[in-house]
């Protein structure tokens, strides 16, 4: 069973996520670096995410990760 993390400040990072929301905010383009922009929304009301495609390559874990 995956990993569920309820946290404040717990991420992910992935190629493509799901995202299953009651609200959802409209959405707003941000800068990231130089010329590339980002979009980011806010999901809200019993949010739940999940990772449909990892980064590739897949960063090398680091010893003492599990």
């Amino acid at each position: 069973m995956p990993t569920t993390l309820f946290n404040t400040g717990d991420a992910l990072r992935g190629d493509r996520i799901l995202v299953v929301s009651r609200r959802v905010s409209p959405p707003r383009i941000i800068n990231q670096s130089g010329r590339h922009r980002a979009v980011t929304v806010t999901a809200r009301d019993n949010a739940y995410c999940v990772i449909e495609m990892p980064l590739y390559p897949r960063p090398k874990e680091r010893a003492g990760d599990s």
